[in-house]
């Protein structure tokens, strides 16, 4: 914008006493708009000369004068909108971590019965057969159901997990999360489990064929 009205102004007053005074250079008359145009500097003593000039350049300063401000408030106000964002997303980010560890910490109370604060197999399999905590879950977008075939997905090969490290993995599970870096590669060691488990089991039924043939055999 002040570049474009940097370059009129420039033209138009060459060979003028206010284009060798303001104008003479593009960089002279870029520093003269914003100054004038953005901070209000000398603006008076601008103005007269301008108009002195030609009418027309007097208007066009006007025309700065209005529009500058305007500009840089429209990215102030870009920019606390984002600010704004940022912030409600954050808020609403904890307040869904806090209700979901209030929600498991209730029922999770009447389940501990050694009181570690620790979950087990057993324990998750009981959870997640509550209704109450269930519809809490799918409120934050957490699909339960795909935790019931494969409890490894939320214990990753341990065997007990803390309350609140049990609510932070649920959570990397909601579905309008975006997958990262992080994700490959906990599908990349969730596959490589799932094929070392297909191997332990196929490895196992064939000594056990291989076992029965030789008893046949013998026979």
């Amino acid at each position: 914008f002040l570049y474009i009205f940097a370059v009129l102004f420039k033209q138009l007053c060459k060979d003028t006493l206010v284009g060798d005074l303001y104008f003479k250079h593009l960089s002279d008359a870029m520093f003269t708009l914003l100054f004038s145009g953005c901070f209000y500097q000398g603006i008076p003593e601008l103005a007269a000369a301008l108009f002195a000039e030609h009418l027309v350049l007097g208007l066009m300063l006007l025309v700065v004068l209005v529009c500058c401000p305007l500009t840089v408030m429209n990215m102030l106000v870009g920019v606390l909108v984002q600010v704004v964002e940022t912030v409600a997303v954050c808020e609403q980010e904890a307040a869904v971590i806090n209700y979901i560890k209030i929600r498991v910490a209730e029922v999770f109370q009447a389940l501990d019965e050694n009181n570690d604060s620790m979950l087990d197999h057993d324990e998750f399999e009981k959870i997640l057969k509550l209704p109450e905590l269930v519809m809490a879950l799918q409120d934050v977008g957490i699909d339960v159901t795909n935790f019931i075939d494969e409890p490894d997905l939320i214990f990753k090969g341990a065997s007990e997990l803390h309350t609140d490290d049990f609510v932070q993995v649920m959570l990397l599970y909601r579905g309008r999360n975006q997958a990262t870096l992080n994700d490959i590669f906990s599908l990349k060691k969730s596959l490589i489990m799932s094929m070392e488990s297909m191997l332990n089991q196929t490895t196992q039924t064939m000594l056990k064929d291989k076992k029965k043939g030789k008893k046949k055999n013998k026979r």
